[in-house]
């Protein structure tokens, strides 16, 4: 049990983010803080197993020489890195891979930073939208998912996972996966990471549903099927993350999948409208521009045509489904 407790108090203590008395650590240096209250300062070498070892700075000038320490984590209060995962810039990938590749042995140490740093890779690696880049951020998102100790993030890794293997169409593996994410974590059913995983996999099967049958449209049973998985992979798309100031990012590119899974579709107002969305909320994105080609007039603040629009297509797709089952 003492294991298990010195684990959890460096976990909080990890979290917390500071040492007491101490406004940063210094510039270089790892700061660790024993519950008698005096520090150690130097570089952190391992926080696995029942001990926290580091090498220890000697003295207070400029030529002092350094010892490698073993501290028990039960003496450990807590730990400030000098490196900070929200210090890098957001196109700063290169200390990304440093971070992730430095981290990633203390993924089992809550507060390590190691998993944030391994989803957000995975996340940039998905956002490349190639097969190898696929393969590699469903390798870090596997890790994550087995190692670290925090359900959310667990949950968030298996849901990178489906991303990943839908990116590599296998889409029988993304099914596994996403059922794994499901069971896993009961709790977290209505997550956006889930939702966004679902609405993933859901268009994957709409464009093998529109390869396998090319006249999809003329069989009532399919059709339905269709159907159904356009609507997951719209409200997937759309609304997880819209409006989160914490996930901007992932609500813009939410919103450029709704662009062009509706343009895809041949709903051409529709996607217009949620372009112009696009562009009115998140104006500075890279999706706004990209999807700039299907943006007409900018609708007027006082009008509800977007609505109107959606709620049109909505019930016309219930028409349609009361249809196919008469």
């Amino acid at each position: 049990m003492r294991m298990g407790w010195g684990l959890i108090r460096l976990g909080w203590a990890l979290a917390a983010g500071v040492a007491p008395g101490l406004a940063s650590a210094p510039e270089g240096e790892d700061v660790v803080v024993l519950r008698n209250g005096s520090e150690l300062r130097g570089t952190v070498k391992d926080l696995r197993g029942r001990f926290l070892k580091m090498n220890v700075r000697v003295g207070e000038s400029d030529r002092a020489g350094k010892i490698e320490r073993a501290v028990p984590l039960a003496d450990v209060e807590r730990v400030w890195f000098h490196e900070r995962l929200a210090a890098m810039g957001p196109g700063d990938s290169d200390s990304l891979e440093g971070f992730w590749e430095s981290r990633r042995r203390y993924l089992a140490a809550p507060g390590s930073e190691a998993g944030e740093a391994g989803l957000l890779l995975a996340r940039r690696l998905l956002d490349a939208k190639g097969v190898r880049t696929a393969r590699r951020a469903e390798a870090i998102a596997r890790e994550v998912s087995r190692q670290d100790p925090d359900a959310k993030r667990q949950q968030a890794a298996q849901c990178a996972m489906v991303e990943a293997l839908v990116q590599q169409d296998l889409l029988d593996d993304a099914e596994k996966a996403l059922t794994t994410a499901v069971d896993s974590s009961p709790a977290l059913n209505a997550s956006g990471q889930l939702r966004r995983a679902r609405s993933t996999l859901a268009w994957a099967r709409v464009l093998e549903l529109e390869a396998e049958f090319p006249r999809w449209r003329d069989d009532p049973e399919v059709n339905e099927r269709h159907m159904d998985w356009v609507d997951v992979a719209l409200e997937g798309a759309i609304h997880p993350f819209l409006f989160d100031p914490d996930n901007i990012p992932a609500a813009a590119a939410g919103l450029e999948d709704a662009v062009c899974r509706l343009a895809h579709l041949g709903r051409k107002e529709e996607a217009a409208v949620y372009a112009e969305d696009l562009a009115r909320l998140y104006p500075d994105s890279p999706q706004a521009e990209r999807t700039v080609e299907w943006r007409g007039e900018p609708p007027r603040e006082d009008t509800n045509d977007g609505e109107g629009v959606r709620e049109e297509r909505e019930n016309e797709n219930e028409s349609n489904r009361k249809g196919t089952q008469s």
